[in-house]
């Protein structure tokens, strides 16, 4: 129910919504809604700031209790109330306000609340919100009624409406902000008004007051993304390795992902908390990069983030897989040929297989007693491409067979493929 002190005041409240509800010039590719003071967070209000100046009052006392409460309930802008006759007056541009600034980067769009306010018995009072871009909190002059009443009309102007819709656009302002504010340069009276018979309760002389708060926040920069971790080297990957990631949005991050040629392979999910300004936390995570199951040779990695307002930003490289082992060594001998030598030092050598995606860069070898075929020694040597084991010895006169097993630069290697047992007999 409302009673109205002006009826010329109604018409000029109804032209500010209108002009206040024109869209946007500015385009965003993404936008989510905080919510306040209702829907499923009734008693919450984790995004407007409250501040205020001496006989001024701004604070939370979520969910609004309904008639006859709207003044001191919700989230609420008001005089303090001070002694009957007293003359206390909050100062000129002294003022309670409730302020929403969007996080770095962002805008502010529509915004929709229960809405209460009151100024009496003068139109001394500013009850509204007002909206402004920049760091600086501007004051009355500096900021855009987008809602509500401006003062400035005198005494003809006073008014309450109660549990009415505020339903405007912000146009992109970075900071709204609900307001109670002194406009008279020789300041506002706060005292105690008489007991409104109609009610049976006494009044504040100005508020603005709102519940069922929810503010779209515009948002077009996609996130910042990184990877790092052994699977994003340069070099040859094998089996399972992992990609760390690191995302970064001042709305927060709803989700992080790996996909290998685009397919995903890996994700991380936020929780996120639609009553905070910004709902999602950053993230910092180690994704599974599954290669088992790819054709060996080069693959895209990326690295994606989905910011709270569905912006996504990838970053992406080049990585190298094979998951198959060198096929067995072929045509191995032994410098000078088998037999029996007089030197403790001899050189082998043999074929490569064919069809190799990573390079041979390692022979691992096996050399053991014939007489004693669990005697073994074993060792390896590098090089890219090897195919000569050299200077290899034994401590003890006899005969010895040498087995050769090939590893690939991703790592791969199998005994299975082993070659055939050479016999240097010494």
């Amino acid at each position: 129910m409302s009673r109205h002190y002006s009826p010329l005041l109604l018409a000029l409240l109804a032209l500010v919504c209108s002009i206040a509800t024109l869209p946007s010039t500015s385009a965003f590719a993404g936008s989510y809604t905080v919510i306040s003071c209702g829907g499923a967070s009734p008693s919450t209000n984790n995004a407007w700031a409250p501040g205020a100046n001496q006989y001024m009052s701004a604070y939370t006392n979520c969910p609004q209790q309904g008639s006859g409460n709207e003044a001191t309930t919700g989230i609420v802008t008001r005089n303090v109330v001070t002694p009957s006759a007293s003359g206390s007056r909050a100062g000129w541009l002294a003022g309670a306000s409730q302020t929403f600034t969007a996080p770095e980067g962002t805008g502010i769009g529509q915004i929709n609340a229960t809405t209460s306010l009151r100024r009496y018995p003068s139109g001394y009072w500013t009850v509204g919100f007002v909206g402004w871009s920049g760091d600086t909190l501007a004051n009355f002059f500096g900021a855009s009624l987008l809602w509500g009443n401006t003062s400035g009309d005198g005494g003809g102007g006073a008014f309450e409406y109660n549990g009415i819709n505020a339903n405007f656009n912000a146009g992109g302002r970075t900071r709204v902000r609900l307001d109670t504010r002194c406009g008279d340069i020789a300041g506002c009276l706060t005292d105690w008004l008489a007991i409104d018979s109609s009610t049976n309760r006494s009044h504040q002389r100005a508020y603005a007051t709102m519940t069922n708060v929810s503010v779209q926040v515009l948002d077009s920069v996609p996130p910042s993304v990184t990877g790092g971790g052994p699977a994003w080297g340069s070099g040859w990957q094998r089996a399972t390795k992992t990609v760390h990631v690191d995302a970064w949005d001042s709305t927060g991050i709803k989700a992080v992902s790996a996909t290998l040629d685009g397919i995903p392979i890996d994700t991380r999910t936020s929780t996120c908390d639609f009553t905070q300004r910004a709902p999602c936390p950053n993230r910092s995570d180690d994704l599974a990069v599954v290669t088992a199951a790819t054709a060996d040779g080069p693959h895209s990695l990326a690295v994606n983030a989905l910011d709270t307002a569905n912006n996504v930003r990838s970053s992406a490289v080049t990585i190298y897989t094979d998951n198959s082992p060198p096929g067995r060594p072929t045509a191995i001998a032994v410098d000078g040929g088998d037999g029996w030598r007089a030197m403790d030092e001899f050189a082998v050598t043999w074929n490569n297989p064919g069809g190799q995606a990573s390079p041979i860069v390692r022979a691992n070898y096996e050399l053991c007693s014939v007489a004693n075929p669990a005697s073994c020694e074993r060792g390896f040597q590098d090089g890219v491409g090897i195919s000569r084991l050299s200077k290899l010895a034994v401590t003890e006169v006899g005969a010895y067979t040498v087995r050769i097993t090939l590893q690939d630069e991703a790592g791969n290697s199998l005994d299975a493929q082993a070659s055939d047992p050479c016999d240097p007999a010494l």
